[in-house]
């Protein structure tokens, strides 16, 4: 099975993208701090795309973002799912390429529709419902 990371605070939304995520076809790990994200990419190394909040517990989902494609090169795909999209401007990391940029409150059908569409690209003889 697939695996998605889900890096988000808030249990309401940790909760909704999870149902999401695993309708889809995902395994979904859920975490709600920068360390644990970085403990859980070090370790498994099937995950495949990460859906990252930008404001969490222990710090900025920007600095995770680097950190993942920078310090630790690790080749996954990215969609920023935060109520604060402007420090991805700048803070991130110019040679960094993010997936998706989902505005919360008003996203969660475009956060579906990405992850669905990251599903395709993956399995493009995989009809989704």
């Amino acid at each position: 099975m697939r695996k998605i990371l889900i890096v988000e605070d808030d249990f309401d939304n940790q909760h909704l993208i999870k149902i999401i995520t695993e309708k889809i076809g995902y395994q979904s790990i859920v975490v709600d701090t920068v360390k644990e994200a970085l403990i859980i990419l070090k370790k498994d190394k099937s995950i495949e795309t990460a859906i990252v909040d930008m404001e969490l517990k222990d710090g900025w989902g920007v600095n995770l973002i680097n950190q993942i494609k920078v310090k630790f090169a690790i080749d996954i795909n990215i969609i920023v799912y935060s109520g604060n999209l402007d420090i991805l401007d700048d803070w991130l990391d110019k040679n960094i390429t993010i997936n998706a940029r989902i505005e919360k409150g008003n996203g969660i059908e475009l956060l579906t529709e990405k992850i669905k569409e990251l599903w395709y690209i993956e399995n493009p003889i995989l009809e989704i419902a």
